[in-house]
């Protein structure tokens, strides 16, 4: 399969914050290790244990996408339960509203950093063996 847009050959690696904060405000970065990640799953050229590796990676990915909205859904159930909404106290309403935004932000900025962390150790080995010379 030939599907590595992003030469993975020059990524920077090492851990530190500006490398992480550029990856998570350049979106399309993040596109492409995910789109690689989620093919990397079914290359024929990479054995069982590098497709189990990317499965695993994609299968994180995927339940870190799914598990803040479920928390939302669950927080603003209890919100309804409870009558909260019908009080008509703004401040209260809006302060419950902000703090979910800001949970569903910073799960999307952990996932971010997540798939660049798991990335960095996967992506840039496979595409050295397997697609540096194509």
């Amino acid at each position: 399969m030939e599907y590595f847009k992003n030469n993975y050959s020059n990524v920077k690696t090492e851990i530190n914050f500006s490398n992480y904060a550029d990856f998570i405000m350049n979106n399309t970065s993040y596109k492409f290790y995910m789109f690689d990640i989620f093919l990397a799953r079914f290359d024929k050229k990479l054995n069982e244990s590098q497709r189990m590796e990317a499965d695993f990676i994609a299968k994180t990915q995927q339940i870190f996408f799914i598990i803040p909205y479920c928390l939302i859904f669950g927080s603003l159930f209890i919100c309804c339960r409870r009558n909260i909404f019908k009080t008509n106290n703004y401040e209260r309403e809006h302060k419950i509203f902000f703090n979910l935004f800001m949970m569903l932000l910073f799960s999307r900025m952990i996932q971010k950093s997540l798939i660049k962390y798991q990335g960095d150790k996967f992506l840039p080995k496979i595409y050295e063996k397997y697609y540096k010379n194509n």
